[in-house]
């Protein structure tokens, strides 16, 4: 699931987005906008600023998956006349395949300390 996420936070699609909702004021919460005086209520106040941001992008995350699988369907209904019936398991086999490769590789790098890049939202 991990693997997945950052497969989609390195999308194109994800980017444009959070751009999108960013610029919509989706991330904004007043409550949390302004600084507090007393040190403990601002800690409180950017711990809870990181809890809404996170939440939001989960949201987003959730949305871009909804339209990056809509997107997947779409073309796969639009290659069912191009492609024999006997070859659509090889395609959705050969898709899986290389996501199973992909989260093995980004567990492997993890469990060696390696650091992938990572893309800020």
């Amino acid at each position: 699931r991990i693997a997945a996420e950052m497969d989609v936070r390195e999308s194109p699609l994800f980017d444009q987005f959070v751009a999108a909702v960013r610029n919509k004021g989706f991330f904004r919460d007043p409550d949390t906008e302004v600084p507090k005086r007393d040190p403990d209520e601002e800690k409180e106040r950017l711990a809870r600023a990181a809890e809404i941001r996170e939440e939001r992008l989960r949201k987003v995350m959730g949305k871009v998956k909804e339209k990056l699988a809509h997107k997947a369907q779409q073309q796969l209904d639009d290659n069912v006349g191009d492609v024999p019936p006997l070859y659509h398991d090889y395609f959705v086999m050969s898709a899986a395949e290389r996501l199973e490769r992909r989260r093995r590789t980004h567990l492997q790098q993890a469990k060696n300390g390696e650091t992938t890049t990572k893309r800020k939202t």
